[in-house]
Parts: C-alpha cells; structure tokens; sequence
C-alpha cells in the first residue's frame, strides 16, 4: 500500500496555469470553428443570391435575411474573442 505525498502548492499553481492555459486555448479553437462554420454559411448563401437559385417571389428576402443573420453571428464571435477578459 502505497502512500502519496500531497504536491505542494507551488505545484498546484502550475497545474492550475496549465489547465487554464490548455482551456482558453480550447475555448479560442471551438470559436473559431465557429466562424469557420457561420463563413460556409454565407458563401453558400451568396452564391444561391448570386446564381439567382433562390425561389421568385419574395425568396431574395429570405436570403438577404440569411446573410444578414450569418453576418451578426460572424461579428458577434469576433467581438467575443476580441473583448473577451479571460481568453
């Protein structure tokens, strides 16, 4: 049976410097998946707007709303990275 000594503290910041470093790194990753999602998203809705693929009356609307929609969450990630205090 085998007894472990408890770390000392000066062991347990470092951990804990670490954990936090590797989860802003991981939390920076996941939004920037998120961008990479949400950009698809409006070059997929430029180019049905672009084509014309979209259905005749009123469909340019819905795409307009779908760009400006994608548009928002685009922006609102980026000013989360940016203005984001603990990142």
């Amino acid at each position: 049976m085998s007894t472990t000594r408890p770390l000392s503290p000066i062991a347990d910041d470092a951990l804990a410097d670490a954990y936090l470093r590797c989860a802003a790194r991981a939390k920076l990753r996941r939004l920037s998946g998120l961008i990479v999602l949400c950009a698809l998203l409006l070059a997929v809705l430029l180019l049905i707007y672009a084509r014309g693929w979209y259905s005749g009356s009123g469909g340019a609307g819905w795409v307009f709303v779908g760009i400006g929609v994608t548009a928002a969450a685009i922006a609102a990630v980026v000013i989360d990275i940016v203005y984001r205090k603990e990142l």
